[in-house]
């Protein structure tokens, strides 16, 4: 495993962790899921100003990522 995969697996955990604990916590689920996700939004703009577009080869990997979110929130 590369260094720079390893650090962006240890970066996840490290934020998955007190996101997680905020909205099994809070009073307010939603009102955490809106605050944590406005955060979220100027790093991923961020994030994403800096990296290469995904290439032809991948997109049928994200799209089948993103389609298991929608309906695992759904749900």
């Amino acid at each position: 495993m590369s260094v720079p995969l390893l650090l962006a697996v240890l970066g996840s955990a490290l934020l998955h962790a007190p996101w997680n604990s905020l909205i099994k916590t809070g009073t307010s689920r939603l009102g955490a899921t809106v605050i944590l996700s406005l955060g979220e939004v100027p790093i991923g703009l961020a994030v994403a100003l800096f990296c290469k577009a995904p290439t032809r080869e991948v997109m049928p990997w994200v799209l089948a990522s993103g389609s298991r979110i929608s309906s695992a929130s759904s749900s």
